[in-house]
């Protein structure tokens, strides 16, 4: 890393405009700093391939690796409008037959559009079948047909941090320090897990009017062992970490993509900037990145710190989760406490047993035990 001011970070996003300019629609070719979405354009990659498989056997496959029934989701949910596309089907709103104030959102799945994507759709849904988290999303229940897989979750307010930070270009640091806290401490109770996300990034983060954060997207999420590295070289070009594209990685993955978020939510821009995806992962196997005096003159001496620790290409000198939120730059966070929110009390009012409610109240307690208050509990 580079501390270093104005020409060297205008060259470098001369080249990346000259670029972006000859592969876009835009009429003109005046060089100018490019958008978070032209980065974002400009760092697509292929998808993976798996196995192709029938919508039929994809079903019993569903039904024998989920341990589902046969029981039809229109028998319990209500489903309403749609409010959202996705890659293999649409998101709708929906109700409980049973509890109509219970809003989720209805994940329909259209099997013949898995094909090669089964493995990981498997994959994310086993996953976050087994995580239960305040900023994580909740998977309620699942559904199937010979066509369809129904998912049945948490209904998310709130947009992408994405487009947060669009709409914002950037973030006001006191914001960033809020948000990266909970992305920090959903990391922590992660690796608690022995669990890998490996695509931290703010298109699989959903953000409400509060500063309240849910991670999404599992797809790529993995389970690791302490003293055996992982080597499928997987992630989203921005917000890999250098021994992940050298093949030979562990949990440290994810603490370099939220060193990435954090530069990317104070500055607005990608901290690795270049004209070709492969000088791009140069610089990012060297931890070659630059603190512009243009986007960080107003920015504090302990933000760059922060970021300088996370950004560490050398895996024993980064910080892990526990040595995060104990930086001088969370510290001055004033995180937003933990609240009764609706999301929650839907939660609550879903649990079907004493013993699911019993397990609610208790992770909220858990996820408090750091020195978040509950404002008040009046009478259950």
């Amino acid at each position: 890393m580079r501390a270093c001011c104005g020409s060297s970070r205008n060259e470098a996003v001369t080249k990346m405009s000259s670029t972006i300019s000859t592969t876009s629609d835009m009429n003109s070719k005046t060089k100018r700093k490019p958008t978070m979405r032209e980065y974002n354009e400009f760092a697509n990659l292929h998808n993976q391939t798996i196995k192709d498989l029938s919508a039929r056997k994809l079903s019993n496959e569903c039904g024998d690796r989920l341990n589902l029934s046969d029981e039809l989701v229109t028998d319990h949910y209500r489903i309403g409008s749609a409010i959202g596309e996705g890659k293999y089907g649409t998101v709708y709103r929906g109700h409980s037959l049973k509890n109509p104030d219970f809003v989720v959102a209805i994940k329909v799945i259209k099997l013949r559009k898995l094909k090669s994507h089964f493995e990981t759709v498997m994959k994310e849904i086993q996953t976050l079948k087994e995580v239960s988290h305040p900023n994580i999303v909740k998977i309620f229940e699942i559904f199937k047909t010979d066509k369809k897989l129904f998912l049945v979750m948490e209904y998310v307010r709130g947009k992408e941090l994405f487009d947060f930070i669009v709409s914002k270009n950037k973030v006001r640091e006191e914001d960033a320090q809020v948000i990266i806290e909970q992305l920090v401490k959903i990391v922590k109770y992660l690796n608690s897990l022995n669990i890998c996300h490996r695509d931290l990034k703010p298109e699989n983060i959903m953000i409400d009017s509060s500063l309240k954060i849910k991670l999404l997207d599992f797809g790529l999420s993995t389970h690791f062992k302490e003293f055996k590295n992982l080597s499928s070289p997987v992630g989203t070009p921005y917000y890999v970490s250098p021994e992940v594209l050298r093949g030979d990685y562990n949990k440290e993955c994810d603490m370099w993509s939220i060193g990435v978020i954090t530069y990317i939510l104070l500055t607005g821009t990608p901290p690795f900037q270049a004209e070709s995806m492969t000088d791009i992962y140069k610089l990012i196997s060297q931890g070659d990145f630059f603190f512009y005096e243009e986007d960080w003159e107003n920015i504090s001496e302990e933000a760059k710190d922060f970021v300088k620790n996370l950004i560490q290409p050398v895996v024993k000198r980064r910080l892990s989760p526990d040595q995060a939120l104990k930086h001088v730059w969370l510290k001055h966070s004033s995180c937003i406490e933990l609240e009764l929110d609706n999301s929650l009390l839907e939660r609550l009012a879903h649990s079907k047993t004493p013993s699911d409610l019993k397990k609610e109240v208790l992770l909220i307690l858990i996820n408090l035990s750091d020195g978040n208050k509950i404002r008040q509990w009046n009478e259950c």
